[in-house]
């Protein structure tokens, strides 16, 4: 049996067990949104921008690699009072340089080493299979928005929205400056202080002035398959929990609580400590 992942326009080709290995044949490199747009339609192929992570392995899944390191827009940094637009290019490290939030540069400076920071780009990261689980559930959070490129125009969608199917090319990050009210926190449980995590949140919080929370936005990874947004629904069968050897259902919903109320205590000292 097959199942497929479409990612970008781009085709995966999986079986129940493991990828199947193609080792590339082609290797494009478009100079424009239109070409890359063009070449991404090829099965079993995949937009090459740092590589750090998606070909960090002696053998590659993609029949066709497609480079979009030459094309200009997507190295776009446009910061402003109420927005902060960076094109889905830039590196990690360039990333975490910029005025972002802590809650994004310690998700990624904790399970992501500096050479592979130096040369992996925001959208390799969303585009791997084993994506960077802590700083995804961040974003989540934070909400930010997509400028998305789908083959003859740019839409805007949320973020989540997109990464849900991961269809058409993401060109700009719009990540949103956060009110003086509102604050990003964390938690997560691991085997060691650098491994992925067995569980993680991350929160988005507002308080009133007497720091009161009048609302928040949680986003959890690890407790059932892919991302969990608190608005909908958890799964009552603990069957529909992921359990695995790091961690069973039971113990990943027990530590779900723990965790959130960590990321909101890490959020409440973030805030002090940016007003003193």
């Amino acid at each position: 049996m097959y199942r497929n992942a479409l990612f970008c326009g781009t085709l995966l080709v999986k079986n129940d067990e493991d990828t199947i290995m193609i080792q590339p044949k082609h290797y494009l490199r478009p100079t424009n949104l239109n070409e890359a747009w063009e070449a991404l339609q090829q099965p079993s192929s995949f937009p090459l921008l740092g590589g750090a992570l998606a070909l960090g392995q002696l053998k590659l899944p993609y029949e066709t690699i497609v480079d979009l390191q030459a094309i200009e827009e997507l190295y776009t940094i446009e910061p402003s009072h109420e927005m902060l637009s960076l094109g889905s290019g830039l590196t990690l490290t360039q990333f975490i340089n910029l005025p972002v939030p802590l809650t994004h540069q310690l998700a990624i400076r904790r399970t992501l080493p500096t050479n592979i920071r130096n040369n992996t780009s925001l959208l390799e990261t969303w585009l791997v299979e084993r994506y960077p689980a802590e700083w995804v559930c961040a974003l989540m959070a934070h909400n930010p928005m997509l400028s998305v490129f789908t083959g003859d125009t740019d839409v805007e969608m949320p973020f989540s929205d997109w990464f849900k199917q991961r269809h058409g090319l993401p060109t700009l990050l719009h990540l949103s400056a956060l009110p003086a009210d509102t604050i990003l926190g964390s938690a997560h449980i691991a085997r060691t202080p650098s491994s992925d995590p067995i569980l993680c949140v991350a929160v988005r919080l507002t308080l009133d002035s007497t720091g009161q929370i009048i609302h928040q936005r949680s986003v959890t990874w690890g407790l059932v398959d892919g991302l969990w947004i608190e608005e909908t629904d958890l799964p009552t069968d603990t069957m529909s929990l992921t359990s695995n050897y790091l961690g069973t259902a039971n113990y990943r919903l027990a530590m779900y609580p723990v965790l959130l109320r960590r990321a909101v205590a890490d959020a409440r000292a973030q805030l002090e400590l940016l007003s003193l």
